[in-house]
């Protein structure tokens, strides 16, 4: 009901209004930004003209949408959808973090993230059969 007694329409996805017709709290699933409910994005830290302006973190925004960055990965370029920095414990080959199982590889496996790709300068690779040992 509005400040003159008549009964107006709630603006859309409002789940309550002030007297002025203002909404005051959206519905589940909804944001509140400038008086207007948005469809809310998940992982959306901060919010601006209805759009994700920017994202919690470990999250990175792109086209309105916020998407995580690669497994173990510390430090992302969002214009290169490549990770620059991992986490203690892992390594960069080709963007990626892997796990770093060797001090002397270079570059691992962009299929496996335990077997090296290619070896540092000095160092060559030595397989085990598993079996013969």
């Amino acid at each position: 009901m509005s400040a003159n007694n008549i009964c107006t329409r709630v603006p859309e996805y409002c789940a309550q209004a002030n007297n002025q017709g203002q909404c005051l709290n959206c519905i589940q699933g909804y944001v509140l930004s400038n008086g207007i409910c948005y469809k809310e994005i998940p992982n959306c830290a901060r919010w601006g003209a209805g759009n994700c302006i920017q994202c919690i973190d470990q999250f990175y925004l792109q086209n309105g949408l916020c998407y995580k960055y690669p497994d173990y990965c510390q430090t992302f370029d969002t214009l290169t959808l490549s990770c620059l920095k991992c986490i203690t414990g892992y390594q960069l080959s080709f963007g990626r973090c892997v796990i770093n199982i060797s001090n002397n590889c270079l570059y691992y496996n962009p299929l496996s993230t335990s077997q090296c790709y290619t070896c540092k300068n000095t160092f060559y690779e030595y397989w085990v059969n598993p079996s013969t040992g």
